[in-house]
């Protein structure tokens, strides 16, 4: 009996053993931060808070069968995510169409944004942006059928005359309204509202980046056709954080350089844009990453 209990009392020294070195071994794993960091505060709730949108298909689309956002943008959130708590999980994400933000930036209701949001003054003078991580070109997109403009603009000024929509206030809407005044401008909330003014016939046109045009097209093939613009110069898209906390938007820089330089970035882009470019477009160059301002 007393060999019985002394084998019982090694196996169960050993497995408690095994149990706290496997302990251990994911608390060292755990990233350590200052604790007055966003990234601490961000550990200690168990939770990384993204504004997303989730109606821009291969940047961020939820998923009707299984709940879940995915595309680029969902894979940068969840690169972010595990550089914060050291594996995968751990993100909730929160619908920000392009109306609501900056609000829920500034209302502390996401730690960022990453939601096709590009950067430009007016925007940059309410939150800061880590990044660029990606850069995109304005365009538009029509029916296939559709032969009003050719395969090519030469700028929005070429929508002079025609009906167009974009999302209300975002970067083409407004320069829409400057570019082609003649044009018959519809804004709503959400491309995907844009894009049913388009099929009912409302508009002849919609208006946006070309990768989340190209996106759209690719979900529903055959339907659509995305025009080039000769006269588009590269938009810069960012994540948006708090002005108040700079250091957080610099070590958002920090892990995207990162991301740039080890292949997650590529790997990310591949796995949701490769579906409509297999050619993985270079990486935005670190020193353009000047948008955190103090």
């Amino acid at each position: 009996m007393r060999d019985v209990k002394a084998v019982l009392t090694v196996t169960f020294s050993l497995l408690a053993a095994a149990v706290w070195s496997h302990a251990s071994a994911a608390q060292s794993s755990k990233p350590s931060f200052p604790a007055d960091s966003a990234m601490h505060r961000i550990q200690e709730r168990g939770k990384l808070v993204v504004g997303i949108k989730i109606d821009a298909p291969l940047f961020g689309l939820k998923n009707p069968m299984t709940g879940k956002v995915e595309g680029f943008d969902a894979d940068i959130a969840n690169l972010l995510a595990k550089r914060i708590f050291g594996e995968d999980g751990h993100v909730d994400f929160v619908e920000a169409p392009t109306p609501t933000r900056e609000a829920l930036i500034k209302a502390g209701k996401v730690d960022m944004v990453i939601a096709t949001y590009t950067i430009n003054k007016a925007r940059n003078e309410q939150v800061n942006f880590a990044g660029p991580y990606f850069e995109s070109k304005n365009t538009i997109m029509v029916k296939k059928d559709d032969k009003s403009f050719g395969d090519t603009i030469n700028g929005f000024k070429s929508l002079n005359g025609h009906s167009v929509c974009s999302t209300q206030n975002g970067t083409q809407y407004n320069m829409i309204q400057t570019e082609a005044p003649k044009a018959d401008l519809k804004g709503f909330d959400t491309m995907g509202a844009c894009l049913t003014a388009m099929r009912q016939g409302r508009v002849e046109a919609a208006a946006a980046e070309n990768a989340i045009l190209f996106g759209m097209a690719h979900a529903q093939p055959g339907q659509y056709r995305v025009l080039a613009n000769s006269d588009a110069p590269p938009q810069p898209y960012g994540i948006g954080v708090k002005k108040e906390d700079p250091k957080f938007c610099e070590w958002i820089n920090e892990q995207l350089r990162a991301m740039f330089k080890d292949g997650e970035w590529a790997k990310a882009y591949k796995a949701t844009l490769g579906a409509i470019d297999k050619t993985v477009p270079q990486a935005p160059e670190a020193s353009a990453m000047h948008y955190c301002t103090h």
